[in-house]
């Protein structure tokens, strides 16, 4: 009988740590668990760029923390939300049971929300938003992890095709060139005066406009602050500063609020750059080209993150990656690179091929990216601005090793 009685109690004790858990399981779901608006905001769309900080604390609510820190000067402020997973609330069932029926006796084991995301802002307003990396963990200072990983820009850059194009009509005697966007932290005005220098050079019957009219030009117009001009305006400005030909290039530039994120996250890095020439009395464009240049950083390592500087230097030099492909097929058109080929205007002393355009003779030849011509026909190569003719033998450097190859007419 006293067995019998002592069976009972026992399973009476079971069935109501049991009934215990899974009631304090359900009530853990709706009260200890950690759950936050963040990937309702997110999903539905309520979390934008810009935003203030007063906005985002009304649509997702306030943080479980946030961090700060100063990049090149710039401050910035790391908002962490934590969010309880599925796995996180099996844990807290498991925990909860040998909590109250094997160790602690009855209580609410606490649960850890592993799951974390983070709302960036700089300048008070949202710059990124995601899953908080590793290196955003950082405990003990609160501060991003300065270690970071090196990237060969150079090497892990694409540009967008560049066809070898056709020659223009020889109709071009007075050229205006015309900047429609202001960029001053990149080469593109260089490369654009390097290029018209040596179409001239070549073309000795060429005029140019001076800069100062289409200066005060593009100031009264108010030209360069939209960046818009059609053909009909392109004609306009042609006639007006006694043009027969009009040169335009525009330069889109990666957005820097997209910076940090990417030393983050990693992320693209582009750049695209328009050339266009327009016979101001036929008004029809005789030449149009849209270059786009990418890097793509990988996420980093964890514990590290990309350099803002690095990726800073990524953008500038997708600007000019892009703009001296442009540019190698605008004097191509002119009938001035006969052979196709994109140098690297930066390396000092020494002809390194940046790329090839496309169906050109020289990439027919096999002429490659980061190949350094050493002498054409025989001769050393003396200058970019010498004219490389064909059909030519070239002889390159790649890779400690020299190499001869033949380019012939265009196909």
């Amino acid at each position: 009988m006293a067995q019998r009685q002592l069976s009972m109690k026992i399973r009476d004790t079971v069935l109501f740590l049991l009934s215990l858990t899974i009631v304090s399981a359900l009530a853990g779901c709706g009260l200890a668990f950690s759950k936050t608006g963040f990937l309702d905001a997110t999903a539905e769309g309520k979390l934008r760029w810009g935003q203030s900080i007063e906005e985002v604390r009304e649509i997702v609510g306030k943080p479980d923390s946030t961090r700060s820190t100063t990049i090149s000067g710039t401050p910035y402020e790391v908002w962490i939300y934590k969010q309880t997973t599925a796995k996180d609330k099996r844990g807290y069932v498991v925990e909860t049971f040998i909590s109250l029926g094997f160790i602690t006796g009855f209580g609410l084991v606490p649960v850890d929300a592993s799951e974390q995301h983070y709302i960036v802002f700089e300048g008070g307003k949202v710059v990124s938003w995601d899953s908080l990396p590793g290196h955003l963990s950082k405990q003990s200072t609160g501060q991003i992890d300065t270690r970071t990983q090196s990237f060969n820009i150079m090497n892990n850059m694409t540009v967008s095709p560049v066809l070898m194009p056709p020659q223009i009509p020889s109709s071009v005697q007075r050229l205006a060139v015309i900047p429609l966007s202001k960029t001053t932290d990149n080469e593109v005005p260089a490369y654009v005066d390097f290029a018209v220098n040596l179409i001239r050079q070549r073309q000795t019957k060429l005029v140019l406009v001076e800069r100062d009219t289409i200066g005060k030009l593009l100031d009264e117009m108010t030209i360069q602050h939209s960046g818009q001009v059609d053909d009909e305006l392109t004609v306009r400005l042609g006639k007006m500063v006694g043009a027969t030909t009009l040169l335009t290039y525009n330069v889109e530039q990666f957005d820097r609020v997209k910076i940090l994120p990417i030393t983050l996250n990693g992320g693209l890095v582009s750049s695209t750059v328009e050339f266009r020439l327009v016979d101001v009395e036929k008004g029809v464009a005789l030449f149009r080209q849209v270059v786009t240049a990418s890097v793509s950083y990988p996420y980093p390592a964890s514990g590290a993150t990309w350099t803002e500087e690095g990726v800073t230097r990524a953008s500038k030099l997708t600007i000019e990656v892009a703009g001296a492909y442009g540019l190698a097929a605008l004097v191509a058109a002119f009938g001035e690179n006969h052979v196709g080929i994109v140098p690297s205007l930066n390396v000092k002393d020494s002809f390194i091929v940046l790329g090839v355009l496309d169906g050109s003779p020289v990439q027919i030849a096999g002429v490659r990216k980061w190949d350094k011509i050493l002498s054409v026909n025989g001769q050393p190569m003396r200058s970019w601005i010498d004219p490389i003719p064909l059909p030519v033998t070239l002889t390159v450097e790649r890779e400690g090793r020299k190499l001869q190859l033949e380019a012939t007419t265009r196909h």
